[in-house]
């Protein structure tokens, strides 16, 4: 065998090496933390009377309970002017309506945190309370039922300790059934930004 076809030889039993080598690496799962967190974002609902967008605050705290999944207990506020006029809302029922919630969400991580790769992707169904408020003197608060679905994204910073994240959720919310809103469903979508702390 001359020596060029040696170093043929050579080159691709290496190329056939590289593949086995890093097929034979294991993939490590890190351990999930438990986690507060503050986000901030946009909601919108979709009730003939608003359908504007306005700013969202929330509060978590997320706890894992068996890889994959983990509890999240959170709490969160956004308000929009009702003002525009409908079928079934006169104009007289102007107001700013609040929404606060309190939810409890099951989540799955479906691309868990692994070593050397700083993101990790989640889904999640929940349920919670959510109390309407309304600015006009003579309307109590209404404190309904809701159910919400949700998906995200976490980065990982460098220290270990601090997470970024990007979130979208859904939330279907019983109305209140009164002035300014009549709906017995309001949907409320929500993106949001927030940064969390691992213990």
């Amino acid at each position: 065998m001359t020596k060029g076809n040696w170093w043929r030889v050579l080159f691709y039993a290496g190329m056939l090496g590289v593949p086995r080598a890093a097929a034979a690496q294991p993939i490590i799962i890190l351990p999930d933390h438990p986690t507060i967190s503050a986000a901030v974002g946009v909601s919108s609902n979709g009730d003939d009377g608003s359908g504007h967008s306005s700013a969202d605050v929330s509060g978590a705290y997320e706890l894992p309970i068996a890889q994959p999944y983990r509890l999240r207990f959170a709490a969160g506020r956004v308000a929009w002017p009702f003002d525009k006029t409908s079928g079934t809302r006169p104009p007289r029922f102007d107001d700013t309506v609040s929404l606060a919630r309190a939810t409890v969400t099951l989540m799955k991580v479906v691309m868990p945190p692994l070593v050397g790769s700083p993101t990790t992707a989640y889904i999640g169904i929940g349920m919670g309370f959510y109390r309407y408020g309304f600015e006009q003197k003579d309307l109590y608060p209404v404190v309904r039922s809701g159910l919400h679905v949700l998906g995200g994204f976490e980065y990982r910073l460098p220290a270990n300790r601090v997470v970024l994240g990007w979130e979208a959720q859904l939330h279907a919310v019983k109305g209140p059934m009164v002035q300014p809103i009549p709906a017995t469903t309001v949907l409320v979508l929500q993106g949001s930004f927030g940064v969390k702390y691992r213990f």
